[in-house]
């Protein structure tokens, strides 16, 4: 069995390095506190650090667009891309499953190469590939992407490297040399209500092999009700509207997770070390969410009564209950962690047929910003900062935000905007 790789930089050190930094811009009634309960550090936040003036913003356009690729004589647009990922040469890998092959470009954008094509041999993917980003993980130069029961990894300009037998359906990602798998756990729920599924989380080997399990945690909220009024058919489930669901991010050295309401922060070994909590976050689901969520889906549901009647019913349930905190996490390479904000078009990801709806979303609800708070190594809380309409960020950089941007059709593009960090 392989050993941790021996430049893991353990959580505290990272904490207390980044602590002893320069004098910042503080904001007037900033508030935090650090406490330390059985061994864990436990840092609470009243107020950002950052001013207005002070705080990091992206740039009003990107520095970076791709939306296609020249393969020969061939312009390859992009149609599903579930991964992007900035490679240490600054090269940029992009994957598409509907092309499917992984896309690689220099920092400027310029076409190097493509790896994959349709088929069933090695570095080659199925007709119907796997689409999400838990798909998708990356290395320093190299990028994993499923086929079936294993990964198949590619580098720059466009080579197949070799598969890879890894023994997990899931993974959050792959940092230091390792991929993270998350595993299933837990038995059917027998009565209806909501439940909550389980993530077995295990460290894995670039080889496959397994090299520690980190925990069990809390998953996703489902639904599970009766199929028919009378009970028979057994249990149908769907996600809980307004559900809760793990966040996680990775980092060199260190593993962020949320499930509510905190944000816990562990190291290369797996157990918490810090806990970050933001006083004042916490919100119940009000009316206006509920009428969101009708002009986002409901509205797709005419005619069929009895659908909307147990939607409706579904919503009564939800207002009054706690709204979810944090739809993702993500860690930047200061060790920075960055929690985005659960928002409305997080709530309908948990319905049915979030992936049908999400193809016709309502336009005024597609215009709004992303909030993401940003939080030091040591648990303070710097401030927020926006992400633009219809992009979702894939990595984090010093300077940059990577990510994808779709236009009105719905056609993605890579977009990476400079990171301005005002007095830095």
């Amino acid at each position: 069995m392989r050993s941790c790789p021996a430049d893991l930089v353990p959580f505290v050190l990272v904490a207390a390095l980044t602590a002893c930094g320069a004098a910042e811009d503080v904001a007037p009634g900033s508030a935090f506190t650090v406490t330390d309960s059985a061994g864990v550090r436990v840092a609470v936040n009243a107020a950002p650090l950052w001013t207005e003036a002070a705080r990091w913003r992206l740039a009003d356009a990107p520095e970076l667009e791709i939306g296609q690729a020249l393969v020969g004589e061939t312009v390859v647009p992009f149609a599903a891309i579930a991964g992007v990922h900035a490679l240490s040469s600054g090269a940029l890998a992009v994957y598409d499953p509907w092309a499917p092959g992984v896309f690689f470009f220099a920092g400027d954008g310029r076409f190097l190469g493509l790896a994959g094509r349709t088929g069933s041999g090695p570095g080659e993917f199925p007709a119907r590939p796997t689409t999400t980003r838990e798909s998708f993980a990356c290395g320093a130069d190299t990028v994993y992407v499923r086929v079936n029961r294993h990964f198949a990894a590619f580098a720059a300009p466009g080579t197949y490297v070799r598969d890879v037998p890894l023994d997990t359906w899931r993974v959050a990602g792959c940092t230091e040399g390792r991929f993270l798998g998350l595993g299933g756990a837990g038995e059917r729920p027998t009565e209806p209500g909501i439940h909550t599924t389980k993530a077995v989380l295990d460290w894995y080997d670039l080889d496959g092999r397994h090299v520690a399990h980190v925990d069990t945690l809390p998953d996703r909220e489902r639904e599970y009700a009766w199929s028919s009024p009378e009970g028979h058919g057994g249990l149908g489930n769907s996600w809980a509207l307004f559900g809760r669901g793990l966040a996680m991010g990775l980092g060199r050295g260190v593993l962020a997770t949320s499930f509510e309401p905190d944000i816990r922060l562990r190291d290369a070994s797996g157990p918490v070390r810090m806990v970050i909590r933001v006083e004042g976050a916490a919100r119940v689901v009000d009316g206006e969410d509920v009428r969101r969520f009708k002009d986002y889906v409901m509205n797709l549901l005419r005619g069929n009564g009895q659908e909307r009647l147990r939607m409706e019913e579904r919503l009564e349930e939800a207002l009054g209950k706690p709204y979810p905190l944090f739809a993702e996490l993500r860690i930047d390479p200061a060790g920075n962690i960055w929690a985005r904000r659960h928002d409305h078009v997080d709530a309908v990801g948990f319905y049915d047929y979030a992936s049908f709806v999400r193809g016709m979303p309502a336009p005024e609800l597609g215009e709004e910003p992303s909030t993401w708070m940003v939080f030091r190594p040591d648990g303070r809380w710097l401030g927020n900062v926006d992400t633009p309409p219809r992009f979702t960020v894939h990595e984090i950089g010093e300077a940059w935000v990577l990510g994808v941007w779709k236009d009105d059709y719905d056609v993605p593009f890579v977009r990476r905007y400079a990171l301005v960090k005002p007095g830095s």
